[in-house]
Order: structure tokens, then sequence, then C-alpha cells
């Protein structure tokens, strides 16, 4: 049944990527940064965020509403799913640029028909910068002022995942303080950002070692806390990151260490999977069958020449709350269940001004 459901979910298709096969109506910046977003240039979702966000500012500064028309009527209909329907072909849809469109979305249609075109344009704007100050900006600021204050204290060993940006800034933070602890930094194969991660943190000056996920069994001994970042945090609690994530978490959590995840509100979601599978995203096969390997007979050799056979190398995987410690958010520290409470918190609290 697993076997059929991850074969039907493999062959389900998705719109054709490139500039060619976009709409007339995407605009430049739009398809910029779907190729930027297809290429792994912009990989986290706080980055597609943000850079949705910059790009929405300039389609709107040179969008020309049609005579007899209103903003709040055409902007939000096809010229925005046109938008939409190309980002969407370059890469699935994360949580964090799901919440952000359902949010411009509704601040468009707001707009009062009473406004002058250059006014509402304006208005729009301002919102955005508000928002990207608010929501982005300023919560990942909070965040790491919390997770470098009270989660990272002299002679730790930090663990951490891949490369996060939010845990990034937090072991930057604490080391510019004085703090003095190392990091293990476990890397992930698909697009080992963690390399990207021990750079930075090499330059800064702080003590690290990188190794890969199969051996983070070894290293655990030493280990006083880990760092996680995170693609979405589900209804149910549960953790959607880097596949791997949730080998981290589980090996952690099973030797007593807390697991401790970093996440911007921008990123819960409203929904849950029960496994990593629905929702996910597919990377190379090559990560788990290089042609090296397969054409010298290795574990998986001649799978390409079997019409019945197909891999499948999945980029994220959810880690059960029960191995989440705690979730660090610009709402403080909060348990991993604790998700749906900040949602409706969000939901109905005053529109941003």
């Amino acid at each position: 049944m697993r076997e059929l459901e991850i074969e039907q979910h493999e062959k389900k298709k998705k719109p054709a990527f490139g500039i060619n096969n976009a709409h007339p109506d995407v605009h430049p910046a739009i398809l910029t940064l779907g190729v930027q977003m297809n290429q792994f240039i912009l990989v986290g979702s706080s980055a597609r965020c943000l850079g949705f966000m910059l790009a929405m500012k300039r389609l709107i500064n040179d969008y020309e509403c049609p005579a007899g028309a209103t903003i709040s009527r055409h902007l939000p209909g096809h010229y925005f799913s046109r938008q939409i329907d190309y980002l969407i072909s370059a890469r699935p849809m994360s949580t964090a640029l799901g919440n952000s469109i359902r949010w411009l979305k509704t601040e468009i249609a707001a707009i009062s028909p009473e406004l002058s075109e250059e006014a509402a344009k304006k208005l729009l704007c301002e919102k955005i910068d508000v928002f990207i100050r608010e929501r982005i900006t300023a919560a990942s600021e909070a965040i790491v002022n919390t997770t470098a204050g009270r989660y990272i204290n002299d002679g730790d060993t930090i663990l951490t995942f891949s490369k996060s940006s939010v845990v990034e800034k937090s072991l930057l933070e604490a080391h510019s303080r004085g703090t003095n602890f190392k990091v293990l930094v476990v890397d992930s194969s698909h697009l080992f950002e963690g390399k990207n991660l021990l750079t930075t943190l090499v330059r800064a000056g702080i003590d690290v070692e990188y190794i890969k996920a199969a051996l983070v069994d070894h290293y655990m001994g030493s280990v006083t806390r880990a760092l996680l970042g995170a693609h979405s945090l589900q209804a149910n609690g549960s953790l959607h990151s880097r596949a791997g994530c949730s080998k981290i978490a589980r090996s952690a959590s099973q030797k007593g260490i807390p697991v401790i995840v970093c996440c911007e509100s921008i990123k819960f979601s409203e929904k849950f999977t029960s496994d990593g599978i629905i929702g996910n995203e597919f990377g190379d096969t090559d990560i788990i069958a290089p042609d090296n390997n397969c054409d010298n007979g290795g574990m998986f050799g001649g799978w390409r020449n079997q019409p019945t056979t197909s891999l499948s190398s999945f980029m994220f995987d959810t880690t059960p709350a029960r191995y989440i410690k705690a979730v660090i958010s610009e709402h403080g520290t909060l348990g991993p269940t604790n998700c749906p409470n900040v949602l409706r918190a969000n939901s109905s609290s005053t529109p941003l001004r």
C-alpha cells in the first residue's frame, strides 16, 4: 500500500517550469524569483517568503488597473493567480509562502474602492513593509535573542542539522556575547547546506565540527542541546523539516538531550500529515543511487532498466511532537502542540497597518 502511495505521489502531474511556459501576465520580478527558487538559489522558506513580498512590491508599483475595474477586485483575481501558478511550477509552495499569499490577498481585497489607484498601491506597499518588518525581520530577531540568551550557554555543545538562517543567527549572536560553546553541524545529503553554515561559523571563530547524518549517534555523547530549524510546524506539533531531521531529533530525544526548534509563526500550519509523504518534495535520486554506484553493480545496480521500478528521494521528513522539547517563536517559548493557539491569536489580531 505504501509503495502504491509513493508511486501515485511521484507520478502526480505538476506544471512544467520555465520562463517560456509562463503566462504573459507574469511580472519580471516574479519570473526572476521563480528561477531563483527552482535553481535553489533561494532555498529556505523564510528567504522565499521575503523574496515573494519584495517581488510583489515591484509588481504592485508597476501594476495598472484596467479601466472600469478596481484594484480590490482585479488584482487578487486571475492576474494574481498567474503569478502564484508560475511560482508553484518552480517549487511546491511552502507554509510560510502560503500564509503570506493569503495575507496579501486579504489585504488587497480590503482596499477601499474610494482610494485612487496610486494611493491604493502606496498603501499596499506600506503594508508589505510592515509585514516584512513584523512577521519576518522582528520575528527572527526575537527568536535569536531568546535562543542566544537562554539556550546557548558556556560549555555547551550545540548540535544543529543542515542550515537554518535563524539558528545560524542565534549561534553568531551567542558568540558575539562572549559565550564559549562548540557546534556540531550535521549535514543532509540533498543540498549540503551544512557546509555553508560551517563556513560562516568558522569565519566567525566558533569551534565547529562537521559530520554526515549517518554518524550522528557516535557523537551524541558530548551534545548538550539540539537546535533545529523548521520548514513548517504543523497543527499537531510535528516538525516538517529537511530529510534527516527526524532521525536527529529521535536520536537526541532518546538520549535525554533537549531538542529545541526555532520557528517563526509565519511557518505555523493549520494542517498536519500522518507521515512525511503527503506534501513532500522530490530531490535528486542520484543522492541515494549515484550513477557510478549503479553502473558498477551496487545496491541499486540496473534499477533504471526496470520498467516497474522507481526511486523516490524526499527532501523533507516529519518529526513527531514527542521528540521536541520546546519551540521558540516570536511569541516566546512554547510546547510544540501550542501551535494552534498562536494561529488563533494571529487570526483574531488587528490587521497590520
